[in-house]
């Protein structure tokens, strides 16, 4: 694996090593934030964490759905925003969060690591979201045709599976390119500054460099993998409060309900609790599908994502599926709707 050189990129390296570590700090909190428990002034604490990839936790959030449904009971909800999933994996692990939602290679990656979460819902999925980006006046068309060249990715995030996917398929490894490694908003720089030629990005941040008319989608994950996202919980708090746990995806799936009904709104609903421009949510809510339960398919996909981190050398050892899914809150929700 390549890395880039440079002042530059040193400096930008660090600042993104002190915006993760802040990020982590914000979970843990000051003086009167909540104790790694989850208890905050004799209160239980449900401390939420999200990431720039929108999900209908804002529709939950922004329409009033999660408080209304803890509104008497001694609960409190705090919200915390990471860069990407890895952080956010890493305060579970520190005991500082007690849900959140991730894509599949770091919620893999966490266990993995000895992380004890689990998935206990899909937040969004489909083969859309995600894709190869290129400056709008590129003349690349192809992953093929970035043998050589500088091609970024999130490393950890789902984007660097469909980087090991894209290498493969053209009978690739990572020594045939410059893997520079970098969050979103400095890939979206670094394709609007020229400093790369192409970029494995997800949403919002593929309509987000299309909207802002910095680069242009080539390639998607059609034909290569479904890209499921999951809500997770650490699992002493849904062991401890499996009542709560339940009761907040009864919430979320509530919202993605609603959300049918009410796009407009919707959008809105997004724009206020991730700060995603509405135009850019226009564009990108579409080519996600929202359904939290989780099916067959769910378990294949994350099969096939344990595989490739294997085969990759991200992982070293095997994951059990079945041990990484619990199922068995958002069935119990489910099953008392129908």
């Amino acid at each position: 694996m390549i890395f880039r050189n440079g002042s530059d990129f040193m400096k930008k390296s660090l600042f993104i090593f002190v915006l993760a570590f802040v990020s982590i700090l914000a979970a843990c909190g000051n003086g009167d934030a909540s104790s790694a428990d989850g208890e905050k002034n004799g209160k239980t604490v449900l401390r939420i964490g999200y990431t720039s990839v929108y999900s209908m936790l804002g529709v939950a959030k922004e329409q009033g759905f999660l408080e209304e449904e803890f509104k008497d009971d001694n609960i409190e909800i705090e919200y915390v925003q990471f860069l990407s999933g890895p952080p956010l994996t890493e305060s579970i692990a520190g005991g500082h969060l007690e849900f959140g939602q991730v894509g599949a290679q770091p919620a893999v990656q966490s266990v993995a690591n000895g992380i004890e979460l689990s998935v206990v819902g899909v937040y969004a999925s489909g083969e859309e979201g995600l894709g190869l980006v290129v400056p709008k006046d590129s003349e690349i068309t192809s992953f093929a045709q970035l043998k050589g060249k500088k091609v970024g990715v999130t490393a950890g995030s789902i984007g660097h599976r469909l980087l090991n996917e894209y290498l493969k398929e053209n009978n690739l490894t990572t020594a045939d390119i410059e893997q520079i490694n970098l969050q979103p908003a400095d890939l979206k720089v670094s394709l609007e500054q020229g400093d790369i030629d192409a970029a494995v990005l997800y949403e919002p941040w593929i309509s987000t460099v299309e909207y802002e008319n910095i680069g242009k989608q080539i390639d998607n994950a059609e034909g290569l993998f479904n890209d499921y996202s999951y809500y997770v919980a650490a699992n002493e708090f849904a062991e401890k409060h499996p009542d709560i746990l339940e009761r907040l995806l009864k919430v979320l799936h509530k919202a993605e309900e609603w959300s049918k009904d009410n796009p407009e709104e919707t959008i809105e609903n997004l724009n206020a609790f991730f700060g995603t421009d509405k135009e850019i949510l226009k564009l990108a809510v579409p080519r996600k599908v929202y359904d939290i339960e989780i099916t067959e398919d769910v378990y294949d996909s994350l099969q096939e994502t344990i595989d490739d981190l294997l085969e990759s050398g991200v992982i070293r050892e095997e994951v059990d599926v079945k041990e990484l899914v619990n199922p068995s809150y958002i069935e119990k929700v489910m099953k008392e709707e129908e």
